[in-house]
């Protein structure tokens, strides 16, 4: 009859230490520990050709600029007009005539939900490609200057 009271003192242990290591991590400010939920991206910020909106999904109507280095790699980019959000949105933008490969540029885009399908074309030489449906959207916003 030792044991199970031997075990279970050896849980309340474990569980208080536990709760002691997890109170001595959290920040003062109330704020969760470092390894708790990840920030949001950046809604500025200096993109990679090989950059998505991905991580943007489900923040519909979030707009997100998009700086795009110049002599840039096309990437695969599937929509037109609206496209899917795992789309290169640099190469997405030289297709919707935002920007070229050769100068680059900043974009805006506006996050959006899924689509039942998007529909690929031919623009400005990039080639996006048909998909069906898809979980997440962008599209382009046009600013002041345009």
């Amino acid at each position: 009859m030792r044991r199970p009271v031997a075990i279970l003192l050896g849980f309340v242990v474990v569980a208080v230490a536990g709760a002691v290591l997890y109170a001595a991590s959290a920040p003062a400010d109330g704020a969760p520990p470092a390894d708790g939920p990840a920030p949001k991206p950046s809604r500025d910020r200096a993109a990679q050709w090989t950059d998505t909106a991905v991580s943007y999904r489900g923040d519909d109507d979030v707009e997100v600029t998009f700086r795009c280095p110049p002599a840039g790699t096309a990437g695969s980019v599937w929509g037109t007009d609206v496209y899917t959000d795992d789309s290169s949105v640099c190469t997405a933008a030289v297709h919707a005539g935002r920007i070229t490969i050769q100068s680059g540029g900043t974009v805006r885009i506006q996050i959006g939900p899924g689509k039942e399908a998007f529909a690929g074309s031919l623009r400005h030489g990039v080639t996006s490609s048909d998909y069906g449906p898809w979980g997440g959207s962008f599209s382009f916003v046009r600013v002041a200057s345009e």
